[in-house]
């Protein structure tokens, strides 16, 4: 009979070292040390409203109330409001269209002398010398104007609202049509300062998915290029995992209402100048491998996105790629985004506030293809991998 020998505990010694000294055995700790810290911020996702939320970029001063109502100036009949000055060269007309409303003419700008009222053929008063503005003082008769914009969109009754705005911040006050302020009340929509729709939601990054998470079908999927899963196999389950492509996106559900309002609107825009609808959407499934415009806060460059599916969670879902060429991190923050279209029939910089920053936060640059040289190497401090070589685990050690 022989006697095993009793390895006894050292002074202080723990658990797990004093099993791998008995048993001679390396055994190493699952984790290290562990520092546990609890982050929150609430996700956004919501269409972007101006305060008070417009339809339009019109002026309507004080008559509108403290709503700007078009419909509640349109009662006192003529307004005198600050707007752009044009003029046509056929009729001689002072207007603020760029179609003259007597002759369909293009008009010309006509700037004028803000000291002593003279006209100016160039940028500045041949009496004074003072530099000639492109905008002042006009009377508009508001209640013939809406009925012209009614009759050019066809529209048989109005919305009880429609709102715009005191007055335009941009260099040359220039307004928007009031056909398009008239469409957006329809659809319930609102614009910012720059003529687009926005919605706004989180950044979330997401490098991979499954179909069943979407919503999408595994057929609409192959017809947008999914065909092979994360392994390579053919793609024929919805609980396969799928590598995103850098430009798709996920978008939020609550999103689903304001892009298909948003797409009717362009549509009826798109039908009023004799054009064919581009979206015919009516639900979800009709917006799928429509192409999207991500707009970030600090930024002049708007990124071209798809949407691949829809989420329950009010984040964006998007390749890190796609966050990071927006000028992104994902740590809680939020941006914009509208459907393509709305930025291409929409957007002016003529809108833009002239105030310091007003141009920043607009697509004026759209950036159809992100190349991986050109943003932020940052991006490149992550790693998406399935499992770890050994060689890692000595150096975590040192």
């Amino acid at each position: 009979c022989t006697t095993a020998s009793l390895v006894l505990p050292q002074s202080k010694e723990s658990g797990l070292s004093y099993i791998a000294r008995a048993l001679n055995i390396p055994l190493k700790e699952t984790i290290g040390s562990t520092i546990s810290a609890r982050f929150g911020r609430p996700e956004a996702a919501k269409p972007r409203l101006m305060k008070p939320p417009v339809n339009l970029l019109f002026p309507v001063g004080n008559a509108g109330g403290p709503s700007r109502d078009l419909r509640k100036a349109e009662g006192k009949g003529s307004i005198k409001v600050e707007i752009i000055n044009r003029r046509c060269p056929s009729c001689n007309i002072r207007t603020f269209h760029t179609k003259c409303p007597e002759c369909s003419k293009d008009t010309i700008e006509q700037r004028t002398c803000p000291k002593c009222g003279s006209p100016c053929e160039n940028f500045t008063c041949k009496k004074c010398g003072s530099e000639g503005r492109p905008f002042g003082q006009m009377t508009v008769n508001l209640q013939q104007e809406i009925r012209r914009a009614q009759e050019a969109i066809g529209l048989h009754s109005l919305q009880n609202r429609i709102k715009g705005v005191k007055s335009l911040m941009n260099d040359e006050r220039i307004a928007e049509p009031l056909e398009k302020g008239i469409l957006r009340a329809t659809f319930n929509l609102f614009v910012y300062r720059d003529g687009t729709c926005r919605f706004d939601a989180s950044n979330a990054p997401l490098t991979a998915f499954k179909p069943k998470e979407t919503g999408t079908g595994l057929h609409r999927l192959l017809e947008l290029g999914y065909d092979r899963d994360v392994e390579g196999k053919p793609l024929s389950s919805e609980d396969q995992l799928v590598f995103l492509k850098p430009q798709d996106v996920l978008m939020p559900r609550k999103a689903i209402s304001f892009l298909v309002g948003l797409s009717k609107f362009l549509d009826r825009s798109l039908q009023t100048h004799g054009l064919e609808p581009c979206y015919r959407a009516s639900n979800e499934g009709d917006l799928i491998g429509k192409h999207i415009i991500s707009i970030s806060p600090h930024t002049v460059g708007g990124i071209v996105g798809r949407i691949i599916g829809f989420t329950g969670a009010e984040v964006l879902y998007a390749h890190p790629y796609y966050h990071q060429a927006k000028r992104r991190d994902c740590d809680g923050d939020a941006d914009s985004f509208t459907l393509a279209l709305d930025v291409f029939m929409n957007f002016s910089k003529r809108y833009t506030p002239s105030r310091p920053g007003g141009k920043m936060d607009s697509p004026l640059v759209v950036f159809p293809i992100i190349n991986p040289r050109e943003i932020d190497d940052q991006i490149y401090n992550m790693e998406n991998s399935a499992s770890l070589p050994l060689a890692f685990y000595p150096i975590s050690e040192q």
